[in-house]
């Protein structure tokens, strides 16, 4: 592996590291500072995110922003170090992550930009199906498009290009378990099963991202160190 590589590795998969811890600290910051919304028409919701700080809200969904190109150049970075067999299993891993990053990048950026825009103007007309605090939001589809289904297939692909050391076991069950929990996730949201849908994208595909972010910066860092 050349230094270069190992180096887009170590950041990239500090980045999402970072990115993680920040998403987990606003998670408790939003449950702490404003009660849980339930969907009763865009007038309560605009009342409701007039009424309680938003700070933690927006600093997430900037973080998440991040989230999609920070994991494709980790997957990139996985795949230069893959030869044969592999090197297809995590080109593929790769084209998922860049359906990740796009999808993502979209919902994200659109939510923080236009729909915030239009509702600072306090005239939210054909916001509704947009705010992704609408129980239908059209951004939160897409989201979940790239959040559980792509993501998981892209750690689906990758997670048997790892065999060997104790840490590459550790990889390789984190992307196990976070593709499996991806799908989960995508077909408890397809079927509105809401518990479903939470537990696999939130708390599994949360902790197993963050088992793959940590395990990644030392991967990386012993690579770099044998080059």
């Amino acid at each position: 592996m050349n230094s270069f590589n190992a180096k887009t590795g170590i950041w990239s998969s500090a980045g999402l590291t970072l990115c993680m811890a920040t998403w987990m600290v606003c998670f408790a910051g939003i449950a702490l500072t404003s009660p849980l919304f339930t969907w009763t028409g865009m007038s309560d919701y605009l009342e409701y995110a007039a009424t309680y700080p938003q700070t933690f809200q927006h600093l997430s969904r900037w973080v998440m922003l991040l989230f999609g190109p920070l994991w494709m150049v980790l997957i990139h970075a996985m795949y230069e170090r893959t030869t044969g067999a592999d090197r297809c299993r995590a080109r593929l891993s790769l084209l998922f992550a860049i359906m990740v990053a796009l999808l993502t990048g979209v919902a994200y950026f659109i939510q923080m930009t236009s729909v915030r825009f239009q509702m600072n103007t306090g005239e939210p007309a054909g916001l509704d199906l947009l705010v992704m605090a609408h129980p239908h939001s059209i951004l939160t589809s897409i989201l979940m498009l790239g959040w559980s289904f792509f993501l998981g297939l892209s750690s689906l692909f990758v997670f048997p290009v790892f065999r060997g050391s104790k840490l590459q076991q550790v990889l390789r069950y984190a992307f196990l378990v976070n593709g499996l929990s991806g799908l989960l996730a995508f077909a408890g949201y397809v079927l509105q099963v809401d518990v479903l849908t939470f537990l696999f994208s939130s708390v599994v595909t949360g902790g197993a991202v963050t088992v793959i972010s940590v395990a990644s910066v030392i991967f990386f860092r012993r690579e770099m160190d044998t080059t």
